[in-house]
């Protein structure tokens, strides 16, 4: 394997199946996440990439099945995956409540947009893909994003969050009784009464967004490769 590392502001990789450590707000074990990179090989590279994040009701993580597994299967298909480790709760809501996750996946968007030459990927190619309760923290990022912090002197906090594109695989977007997981409106429900302000006021923002044609098929790889 090749150990080339490259330093990137707080941010060391490994190349080539890599293991990314994300810091943020200080160097503390409380302020950063892991995200394995799993880069597409020539000539099959497409210099598409997606942030994976695993689904678990946020209080645990399928980092296998959907996580290393689904980034192996965008491999095939060209795509380098980034399988994010995005921090969990408890149910009694007293540990990493939102924003907490949040901050964590728009992190790891912001990183392979900031790296995006070093992985040999697109900057307007990376899309997110979640699962379950992955899925809501997918389609969270994907709908309140930002354009990076032009005064910051992080240089990954200066790039801009917003994905190019969303998957989201059996999400969990409502917890209308009509469309709601009832396991994860469960486990969710003293998670996001905890983030308090941050979940009352951040969500009342929202941003236009419109999906154009056909919704493709994931087993055929159509919009993600092309």
């Amino acid at each position: 394997m090749d150990t080339e590392e490259c330093e990137h502001k707080d941010t060391k990789v490994k190349k080539k199946n890599a293991i990314l450590n994300i810091f943020y707000g200080g160097r503390s074990w409380k302020n950063f996440r892991v995200v394995s990179v799993y880069p597409a090989s020539s000539p099959r590279a497409t210099g598409t990439a997606v942030v994976v994040c695993p689904g678990g009701g946020y209080l645990t993580l399928a980092m296998d099945h959907e996580g290393s597994k689904v980034a192996q299967w965008l491999n095939t298909l060209g795509v380098t995956a980034f399988v994010l480790k995005y921090r969990v709760g408890t149910w009694d809501g007293k540990k990493n409540k939102y924003p907490i996750p949040f901050m964590d996946a728009t992190r790891a968007v912001r990183t392979a947009r900031t790296m995006a030459r070093e992985w040999g990927i697109d900057p307007e190619r990376i899309g997110i893909m979640g699962f379950s309760a992955g899925g809501h923290l997918a389609s969270t990022v994907g709908t309140h994003f930002d354009g990076g912090n032009g005064g910051s002197p992080d240089v990954i906090e200066r790039t801009g969050s917003r994905p190019n594109f969303m998957i989201l695989v059996y999400p969990v977007i409502s917890f209308k009784t009509e469309y709601v997981h009832r396991g994860s409106r469960a486990s969710g429900t003293a998670h996001f009464q905890a983030g308090g302000a941050w979940v009352r006021d951040d969500f009342k923002r929202s941003h236009s967004c419109h999906v154009g044609g056909p919704v493709p098929r994931l087993d055929e790889g159509d919009g993600i490769v092309g």
